[in-house]
C-alpha cells in the first residue's frame, strides 16, 4: 500500500514536471513569435506610407513632361528638393539640350562573397565577384514622359511618375539601412535614352568595372503585376546564367520575404514565363524562348549593350500564347487601347485611379522600392554586407 502511494506520487511529480516544461516551451515560443512579429512590423512600418504616391501626384500635376520642356525642368527641381529634404546632396548632370539627370551617391559598406558551398557552375558564373569586398549598383528611373500621337490627356502616372515615387521611397529607406553596395540613385532626363547614355559616358573604366548591376524602374503602376527582366545580353548562351543571376536573386528574395501572401503588405514580383519562341532581338535569324527577358526597350538597354548586368522592373502581363496576347493589362477597362496604358490617354492620374485606387498606387510604389531595397541589401549575387565595417 505504501509502495503504491509512493509510485502515485512519483507519477504526479513526473506529470507536473512535463507540464512545467511544456508551459515553459510555450511561453518561450510565444515570446519569440511576438518578438519576430514586432521586428517585422517595425521593419515594415513604412509599407503603407503615401510618401511615394504623393511625389507621383506632384509630378503628374505638372502635366506632360517631355524632355527639354519647362515642366521637365520643374520636375527635376521637385526631385532635387526632395533628395535634399532626405539629407542627400544631389548632383545635376546636364543632358545635352534636354535637361538634367539628378544623381545621389551613397557609399556602401562593402560586400563579401565568401560562401564555400557554391556549386561549380555558380562559382563559374560569379567569376570575379567571389571574395570581393566591394561593388556598386545604379538604380534609375526617368522623370520625363513620352506620349504617342493624338495623346493630349496623359500626365504620365504609370510612365513614369510612379517610378520616381518608388525611387524617392527607396532613398528614404536607405537612410535607415546599412547597405553593402555603393548605391547611385538617378532620376533620368530622357526622350529616347539620352539620360542613360550621358550617365554611362560619365563613368570611368574603373567605375564600370566596379559596377555590379543596374536596376531600372519604369511603368510600374498601370500593368497587371510587377515583373523583373534580365537584359538582352543574357541571350548569349555562354553567359545566360551569369547575366540572369540578379533577376533570380530578386525572385528568391520575394519568395523568402513571402511577398504577395496574405501576411505581406507588399506585392510579389514575377519573371516572364511566356515560354513561346520569338525572334532574338540580337539576331532576327535566330529564335529564342521568350522567358526571363522582355522585348520592351528602355534606358536599361544602354547599360545592357555595354555588357553590364541589368534588371528592368515594370508592370505588365506576360500571360499569353503569342506576342499578340501579351499586353500591359488584361483589364477590359483598357480594351480601347488594346490593353496598353503607357503613351496613351489612359496614362492619366485621375483616369487610372478611377479604375484602381490611391491605396493600390501606394502599394505598387512601396512594393517596387522594397524589392530593390532587399536586393541592394543582399547583393545581386547572393552576398552579404561586410558587417566588419559597421
Amino acid at each position: 500500500m505504501q509502495t503504491n502511494k509512493k509510485n502515485n506520487k512519483r507519477i504526479q511529480l513526473h506529470q507536473v514536471g512535463i507540464f512545467s516544461r511544456l508551459l515553459c516551451w510555450l511561453m518561450v515560443s510565444v515570446l519569440t513569435l511576438t518578438a519576430c512579429r514586432s521586428k517585422r512590423t517595425q521593419d515594415l512600418g513604412w509599407a503603407k506610407s503615401d510618401y511615394g504616391a504623393e511625389i507621383a501626384k506632384r509630378l503628374t500635376d505638372l502635366g506632360a513632361r517631355p524632355a527639354g520642356s519647362s515642366a521637365c525642368k520643374q520636375a527635376a527641381d521637385i526631385i532635387n528638393e526632395e533628395f535634399q529634404k532626405l539629407g542627400y546632396q544631389p548632383e545635376l548632370q546636364a543632358v545635352s539640350g534636354l535637361g538634367d539627370n539628378v544623381i545621389v551617391k551613397i557609399p556602401g559598406y562593402g560586400l563579401r562573397y565568401n560562401r564555400k558551398d557554391y556549386s561549380k557552375a555558380r562559382k563559374l558564373a560569379l567569376g570575379k565577384h567571389l571574395g570581393q569586398r566591394e561593388g556598386a549598383a545604379i538604380v534609375m528611373a526617368r522623370y520625363t514622359t513620352v506620349s504617342g500621337e493624338n495623346v493630349t490627356e496623359a500626365n504620365g502616372l504609370s510612365d513614369n511618375a510612379a517610378s520616381i515615387g518608388a525611387l524617392l521611397t527607396l532613398a528614404k529607406q536607405l537612410k535607415t539601412q546599412k547597405i553593402g553596395y555603393d548605391v547611385v540613385l538617378v532620376a533620368l532626363c530622357s526622350n529616347q535614352t539620352e539620360g542613360a547614355q550621358t550617365l554611362l559616358n560619365s563613368l570611368s573604366a574603373a567605375e564600370k568595372e566596379h559596377l555590379s548591376v543596374v536596376y531600372e524602374l519604369r511603368n510600374i503602376f498601370g500593368g497587371s503585376r510587377l515583373y523583373a527582366h534580365s537584359g538582352w545580353n543574357s541571350l548569349n548562351k555562354e553567359e545566360k546564367y551569369q547575366r540572369r543571376l540578379p533577376v533570380y536573386q530578386i525572385v528568391d528574395l520575394a519568395l523568402e520575404a513571402g511577398l504577395g501572401s496574405k501576411h505581406s503588405p507588399f506585392e510579389s514580383i514575377y519573371t516572364n514565363q511566356a515560354g513561346f519562341m520569338v525572334a532574338s532581338p540580337l539576331n532576327k535569324a535566330e529564335n529564342v524562348v521568350y522567358r526571363e527577358f522582355t522585348l520592351n526597350t528602355s534606358d536599361y538597354r544602354v547599360f545592357d549593350e555595354a555588357g553590364i548586368d541589368t534588371v528592368y522592373i515594370e508592370s505588365w502581363n506576360y500571360f499569353g500564347k503569342n506576342l499578340e496576347e501579351i499586353k500591359q493589362t488584361d483589364s477590359r477597362l483598357y480594351s480601347e487601347s488594346n490593353g496598353l496604358i503607357a503613351g496613351t490617354n489612359f496614362d492619366n492620374y485621375t483616369k487610372l485611379l478611377e479604375n484602381s485606387s490611391a491605396e493600390q498606387l501606394s502599394k505598387r510604389i512601396n512594393s517596387s522600392a522594397f524589392i530593390v531595397l532587399k536586393a541592394l541589401y543582399k547583393g545581386a549575387l547572393d552576398s552579404q554586407p561586410n558587417t566588419l565595417n559597421y
